[in-house]
């Protein structure tokens, strides 16, 4: 019944948007694993990337470690920040996030090999250059392991300021001789690289496990982040990277050596008028290059209390949790692509309505608010369960008042992947999934985020320590409008759980 209203609600939503006239290159076709404005899957991305990073040639770039005391992530303004004019590093690794030491300072071995930064670059085409890093190698033998390397800024051959146009790029692990590694045997837990001194959590470019795609979709090879003719996203040097990697094998693995890499492929300016002009010159400079930014909503309940990363909260892991939450956007401007990300294992599903409020989808006569409330298993069971009311009210008002559901998450087999032997639950590992429909923010369109969180299993139930799963349920929405990320929400700008 529950599946049977959320998927009346999907087609509605469907029938009731129309792809924006601009940018009319981003078609979605029906059998393609692709979102406007973002080519998925195109099984060229890969082979091209591993065929450029062969071709390599690596500089080795001078290795500093992190001040002592210095905040790499500059989340506290209690503490002062790490310079970036002198390329501040830290990298460090251990069996648990908790135990993690410093891997590496100037001079130091692990593992037989020395960690060091290097850099290539060269040019794809008239049009393009590809500008990569790579720091490593490192060598882990499974057991959920974690290694975190924090740049605070990247030795960029571009001059500080310098405002790049990334129409693709790349942000994962590797091994030596260029090979995309895919999830399993590495979980890119996240993976973000940021304008220096931005938010480090503003995920400008981004990656996370869930990026990888079902192996029938392209699977790593949707890890390259390629826009579609015309559309880049603008960054500005220098960069700053944070990136955490766990080895999801079993403990006692072989060795395996592998580089965290940022490769990011740029269009390069117009050359003189005495040389081809490349094949978008026109477009570009009229002007009409399509940048864009991130919108994130950070889903979270109230009160929100952070444990760990920004944007993470827990739910008990052996029930059924919901909430919802509010707000209105504050810009104009029609959807270009969009990127959902939570954690599989522990949210059932998860979906952004427009056009609505939680008392007209029936939301608050089912009991639910925007704290996190759990509830027994008659939630799902029996007719009256407050998360089967919770979904009638929504396919009602869907059918009713003209509320979309322009985003939704729903955990199926069908985005999951048994790999057994390894340190994930059950051996399951979920894949990307779809992103929202394309629809038109409008400033006060309101918006009304539902979640429903639940374990997959009885290991999953019984897994986390102390009985808290942490979860992620986040809208990433980027469209064309100006800055590195746009405000979204009435409270606290960019942050729907300020």
């Amino acid at each position: 019944e529950a599946r049977r209203a959320l998927a009346s609600t999907g087609r509605g939503a469907m029938q009731a948007t129309s792809l924006p006239a601009s940018p009319s290159a981003c078609p979605s076709g029906a059998n393609e694993y692709r979102t406007a404005c973002l080519l998925q899957f195109n099984e060229t991305k890969q082979l091209e990337l591993e065929e450029a990073l062969r071709a390599c040639r690596w500089q080795r770039l001078e290795f500093k470690p992190a001040d002592v005391g210095c905040d790499v992530r500059q989340a506290s303004p209690r503490k002062r920040p790490c310079s970036g004019s002198v390329g501040n590093t830290q990298v460090m690794h251990g069996l648990t996030e908790g135990a993690m030491r410093p891997l590496a300072a100037s001079g130091t071995r692990w593992f037989g090999g020395g960690v060091r930064v290097e850099r290539c670059s060269h040019h794809a085409g008239a049009e393009h250059e590809w500008e990569m890093h790579r720091i490593g190698p490192f060598t882990t033998t499974g057991g959920n392991d974690w290694t975190q390397v924090q740049l605070p800024a990247l030795h960029s051959r571009h001059k500080l300021g310098t405002r790049l146009a990334v129409s693709e790029y790349f942000l994962g692990s590797t091994s030596t001789e260029g090979k995309l590694l895919a999830y399993p045997p590495l979980h890119q837990h996240h993976f973000h690289v940021e304008e220096y001194k931005a938010d480090w959590f503003a995920g400008g470019l981004i990656a996370h496990g869930d990026d990888q795609c079902h192996a029938h979709a392209g699977g790593v090879a949707c890890l390259v982040h390629r826009h579609a003719p015309g559309h880049v996203q603008r960054v500005t040097t220098p960069l700053s990277v944070d990136a955490d990697v766990n080895d999801v094998r079993a403990a006692g693995s072989p060795p395996l050596t592998h580089w965290a890499v940022v490769a990011l492929k740029s269009i390069r300016e117009v050359p003189p008028s005495s040389e081809p002009l490349p094949a978008d010159a026109a477009v570009r400079s009229s002007g009409r290059l399509q940048a864009l930014t991130q919108m994130r909503l950070a889903v979270m309940p109230l009160p929100v209390r952070n444990p760990g990363y920004p944007g993470t909260y827990g739910v008990p892991s052996n029930q059924t949790s919901a909430f919802f939450r509010e707000g209105r956007f504050l810009v104009d401007t029609p959807l270009a692509w969009s990127y959902v990300h939570t954690h599989g294992h522990y949210v059932d599903e998860m979906a952004l309505y427009v056009n609505a409020s939680a008392r007209s989808l029936g939301l608050e006569e089912a009991g639910l608010s925007p704290a996190l409330r759990g509830y027994t298993g008659t939630c799902w069971s029996t007719p009256t369960g407050a998360c089967r009311t919770a979904l009638r009210g929504l396919a009602k008002q869907q059918a009713s008042a003209g509320a979309r559901r322009v985003c939704h998450f729903k955990r199926t087999s069908a985005l999951s992947e048994r790999v057994p032997g390894t340190e994930e639950i059950d051996g399951v590992f979920y894949r990307k999934s779809t992103g929202c429909i394309p629809f038109e923010i409008a400033r006060g369109l309101p918006f009304v985020a539902v979640v429903f969180a639940s374990p997959d299993s009885r290991a999953a139930s019984s897994t986390p320590a102390g009985g808290i799963a942490p979860l992620h349920t986040f809208f990433r929405l980027f469209a064309a409008v100006p800055g590195v990320l746009a405000p979204t929400c009435n409270r606290g700008g960019c942050y729907l759980w300020h």
